[in-house]
């Protein structure tokens, strides 16, 4: 068993000499598409988890920044009241 296993390594490493152009740009594409996904796990994680967030001294302009933007589409607490 062992020597089938070995008998088809030396085969594979034969047929993968005779093209070594096709080698080079495989190994290249995944180290490309490794470090592409790595740095965008990295970025991500930073997102995510690295950045503290902040926390607003008043929290009643998260109230306010809100009410500026609705829109008549969309009634509020207030436009539902006044109806």
């Amino acid at each position: 068993m062992v020597e089938q296993l070995w008998s088809e390594v030396r085969s594979a490493v034969r047929a993968l000499a005779k093209r070594p152009v096709l080698v080079v740009a495989a190994t290249v594409s995944i180290d490309i598409a490794v470090g592409v996904n790595v740095a965008m796990y990295a970025f991500i994680y930073s997102i995510a988890f690295e950045v503290p967030i902040r926390a607003s001294a008043e929290p009643d302009t998260l109230h306010r920044i809100g009410d500026e933007f609705s829109s008549s589409r969309f009634p509020t607490s207030r436009t539902r009241s006044s109806r």
